[in-house]
């Protein structure tokens, strides 16, 4: 179960032979240098990241996801009329299955305020400067770089 904090980014993930991710925005090249992998694993996948409080956990965390399901199920509480905008409500996130037959599901609890715990821990880590463009320096939202924002 979790919250959503924040506006998510989007863009498009693609593994290295290394087995590591780069992250590219919707629209630009990919960066010079990698050996990408082969066939259906090598191939872009269209990923979505947003900060989230983690209820069980108790911290902010930023969730990454690339399955469709997950991105459909979210869109569709944010259009609808009882729910709209997700820092309003949290979500449980459920997993069946394995691999390839792995599927995932989203429901949204009754809409709700978060919690004083939630709402403390994501102001502090504001003001530490957390940041998502990170994901496309190849930086830690966490621990943001010097690097200029354009």
């Amino acid at each position: 179960k979790f919250r959503i904090l924040g506006s998510p980014v989007e863009g498009f993930e693609r593994w290295t032979v290394e087995q590591k991710p780069v992250v590219a925005r919707v629209g630009e090249g990919w960066p010079e240098g990698h050996k990408w992998r082969d066939g259906k694993e090598g191939a872009p996948r269209l990923f979505a990241a947003m900060p989230i409080w983690n209820n069980a956990d108790e911290l902010v965390q930023t969730f990454t996801f690339t399955q469709g399901s997950i991105r459909d199920a979210i869109a569709s509480y944010v259009a609808h009329e009882d729910y709209g905008v997700p820092t309003g409500y949290d979500l449980t996130l459920t997993r069946k299955g394995s691999g390839m037959e792995t599927e995932y599901s989203v429901v949204a609890s009754p809409p709700k305020a978060p919690s004083d715990k939630a709402v403390a821990a994501w102001t502090a880590v504001l003001e530490k400067g957390y940041d998502l463009e990170e994901l496309f320096r190849g930086g830690d939202p966490f621990n943001p770089s010097d690097v200029p924002h354009f």
